[in-house]
């Protein structure tokens, strides 16, 4: 029986796009890290599908989620929280999906296709006060404070957003 060499090619390959896939995410790491415990200024966000706006951030606990149309990562988390708002594990009216990059024909066109029960907002005041720097980020939000703040897909985030609403 021969044995595979540890160091072939491919598993030298393997580490430098591991490497550089993690040195990448540095910079959003440490952001996230840096605002969790802000206290988050009140403002006057422009819905993204119907006309005016909505007061931002709610005195309850609120989840931000700031997201693209040409994001797939974002489009699966849409999806898993959507079902979490369905079966009554996160309350509607506290999910707030946020796109502070695409026009609002942009984003009515893809909520045509793929309908969601959140609160659509198109602003970019609170993308650049936390200093969101990708899509998919998760932002966790109680009495007014960032709790936690998470960029791209986590296989505990849903788990985490559920359980923060059950305290």
């Amino acid at each position: 029986m021969k044995l595979k060499k540890k160091f072939s090619p491919s598993n030298i390959l393997f580490l430098i796009i591991l490497s550089i896939a993690i040195y990448t995410q540095i910079p959003a790491i440490t952001n996230n890290i840096n605002q969790e415990g802000i206290e988050l200024p009140g403002l006057s966000l422009e819905l993204a599908v119907e006309e005016g706006s909505v007061q931002f951030p709610p005195k309850s606990k609120a989840i931000a989620f700031f997201w693209s149309t040409s994001c797939p990562p974002c489009k699966l988390e849409m999806a898993r929280y959507k079902e979490s708002i369905n079966n009554g594990k996160i309350p509607e009216e506290s999910f707030f999906a946020i796109n502070p990059y695409e026009s609002k024909e942009t984003i009515e066109k893809f909520l045509k296709k793929n309908p969601h029960p959140f609160v659509f907002i198109k602003d970019k005041k609170l993308a650049n006060f936390l200093n969101v720097q990708a899509t998919p980020t998760t932002v966790l939000i109680e009495n007014r404070k960032v709790h936690t703040m998470k960029t791209g897909l986590s296989v505990i985030g849903i788990w985490s957003a559920e359980s923060f609403f059950k305290d």
